[in-house]
């Protein structure tokens, strides 16, 4: 802008106000703030303008030298990684899990072009779960600790109930009591696994928009969970703070949603505390990523919807007005399979991991 004579005396940006909810038409003074952040754009310009200068010789080069993504973890690096780091290969010392937070060790290694984790030359300083995914790398199979994960197991309270939800999440709210980037369930999925060994599958899926979105979910939830038994989820952090969240919304419930999250248990923790590591998970503790390995008979690439982020599009589409019933039924149909393969996902882990 100045460059084009232009005069800036002051710069804002204007943002969601993350503590407005909506309550009828929407009110746009209050779902938008204003920042003043002259200041701050002032402190970075010079740093801004040397980056750009950066990036333009960089692109004009012949061949590439590689990028400062090198000297960054998996999670944190650019889209054009592997084209600016061709010799690093997919699977690296990238991906030992959190290896960006230890920047020193990363560094040493990416200065003497240690990229493969069969040529890191000094494993003992690899700590936790970092020992265990090199170990397991190195051993070509999994490294796990049966003791320790019968007994953890051996604490869950029959019956079961293992939980997921699928959660809509927009920028500006939608229905009423919600509020920006609010992750609001409208699905779940439950199967309860008895003592005896049979399994019971319960559901839920919003189907019309109404005034209270999440109202007719957790009463429906409440009619299908026990007041007993252990509350299996992955990542557990989500799943009670969606708990935390409805019991905001319905005050009647908080009792019943609390007593949900006391009986939580996430079984994702047996992976990402390195009681089973095996190198083909490739130092992810996702469900998509450990269910292929431990279970090939029960794949999401059957299905029609595949992930998490596909589910909230698919509803959104379901609940518009412009379906026809078939293929309004459709999508429906998908909803439903691919919630309910989330948590017999879990069961069959469940199970594998008993029968270690």
């Amino acid at each position: 802008m100045k460059s084009n004579n232009v005069h800036i005396r002051h710069v804002g940006v204007i943002h969601l106000n993350k503590e407005y909810q909506r309550n009828g038409l929407l009110d746009y003074d209050q779902l938008f703030e204003e920042t003043d952040v002259t200041n701050d754009v002032q402190d970075i310009e010079n740093i801004v303008h040397t980056e750009m200068n950066d990036m333009k010789k960089y692109l004009g080069m012949p061949e590439k030298s590689g990028c400062a993504c090198l000297y960054k973890g998996r999670s944190s690096q650019c889209q054009t990684f592997s084209y600016s780091n061709p010799s690093v290969p997919d699977y690296s010392v990238h991906n030992i899990s959190r290896i960006g937070t230890r920047k020193k060790l990363l560094t040493d290694w990416m200065n003497r072009d240690i990229y493969s984790i069969e040529d890191i030359d000094n494993p003992d300083v690899l700590k936790g779960y970092q020992s265990f995914q090199y170990l397991a790398h190195m051993h070509g199979g999994a490294v796990v600790n049966v003791r320790e994960i019968l007994r953890i197991l051996n604490d869950l309270e029959f019956p079961i109930h293992f939980l997921d939800y699928e959660t809509y999440m927009t920028a500006i709210p939608a229905f009423d009591r919600c509020w920006p980037w609010q992750q609001m369930p409208f699905q779940y999925s439950i199967h309860v696994l008895n003592n005896d060994g049979s399994l019971e599958h319960k559901e839920y899926l919003m189907k019309e928009p109404s005034q209270d979105m999440t109202l007719a979910l957790v009463e429906h939830l409440v009619e299908d969970m026990n007041d007993h038994g252990s509350v299996v989820v992955w990542y557990a952090p989500f799943e009670a703070t969606r708990n935390k969240e409805l019991a905001t919304l319905h005050p009647e419930y908080s009792g019943f949603l609390s007593n949900m999250n006391d009986r939580i248990f996430d079984l994702m923790k047996i992976f990402s505390g390195g009681h089973y590591v095996d190198p083909a998970f490739k130092g992810s503790n996702s469900i998509k990523d450990v269910l292929p390995v431990l279970i090939p008979d029960l794949a999401y690439t059957d299905l029609e919807i595949q992930s998490g982020t596909e589910a909230p599009i698919n509803w959104k589409k379901f609940i518009g007005q412009q379906l026809e019933p078939s293929e309004q039924k459709l999508i429906e149909k998908n909803l439903l399979e691919y919630c309910k393969l989330d948590t017999l996902a879990m069961v069959r882990i469940y199970q594998f991991l008993k029968g270690l």
